[in-house]
């Protein structure tokens, strides 16, 4: 189980979120695997946001520089 405000997804449930995507980025499609795969926070910690599957999604490397840079959040 994940502590409510840790910055960092655990594995474990890195894990389910990529199975939960079906191995696939969430903005992109791109297929990933675990080592390329990387939790975003929807509502960023600093605004208040979790860290839990429901305020999360798995997107791949581009995908999560690209959505800090158009959202202006910052906490990859």
């Amino acid at each position: 189980m994940s502590r409510p405000r840790e910055h960092k997804f655990p594995k474990t449930l890195k894990r389910r979120m990529l199975k939960a995507a079906g191995s696939l980025c969430s903005i992109c499609l791109r297929p990933l695997i675990m080592a390329t795969a990387e939790p975003h926070h929807i509502i960023p910690v600093s605004s208040g946001g979790l860290t839990v599957q429901e305020n999360g999604q798995i997107v791949c490397r581009p995908c999560h520089v690209g959505l800090h840079q158009n959202g202006g959040n910052d906490e990859i």
